[in-house]
């Protein structure tokens, strides 16, 4: 009696035809395609956020030496700098740009910026100077620039700040 029923169609097939399953499958595939481009757009997001994080935390840190050496510098000559060269400005300390585009920190004598101290990768400017309206001679504070580049060679942040010196001072 259940043959007969089976024939005619009374009684439900179980299981999947062939050709649901390959649609399933398909739509499946199509699916986690879908969510391994989200995650591939995720991570390279990731990896920009971090490298644009990691640059801004060196330009704090950049501005934070660079304002220390300031306030603590004793100008013994004001004389013009050369871009990428703090020279005597904030003596006893010198901040240049060396071959590699690094920001070193050295001592004023290291004119030839051979220091190790880098303070800063991929930076593509450093200008002190007295702020704008001031000679040399008169400035009791400087103005400091520095520009970094961010990892995929795109200008990064551009630090500017005033800062007293005070050798001047005394």
């Amino acid at each position: 009696m259940r043959a007969s029923l089976v024939h005619r169609g009374l009684v439900p097939n179980r299981g999947f035809t062939l050709i649901e399953l390959c649609i399933a499958t398909a739509m499946g595939a199509i699916l986690l395609l879908s969510l391994s481009d989200v995650a591939a757009l995720a991570t390279s997001s990731k990896r920009k956020l971090s490298s644009a994080m990691e640059t801004q935390a060196q330009a704090a840190f950049v501005a934070q030496r660079l304002r220390l050496a300031a306030q603590a510098a004793t100008v013994a000559s004001l004389r013009n700098n050369t871009s990428g060269d703090t020279g005597g400005w904030l003596s006893p300390r010198r901040f240049c740009i060396n071959g590699n585009k690094a920001l070193v920190e050295t001592q004023e004598s290291d004119t030839g910026c051979g220091g190790t101290d880098v303070i800063a990768d991929s930076v593509s400017r450093l200008t002190v100077a007295p702020p704008s309206g001031q000679t040399a001679v008169d400035a009791a504070s400087v103005e400091v620039t520095v520009v970094l580049n961010l990892p995929d060679g795109t200008t990064g942040p551009t630090i500017t700040q005033i800062v007293r010196i005070k050798g001047l001072l005394e």
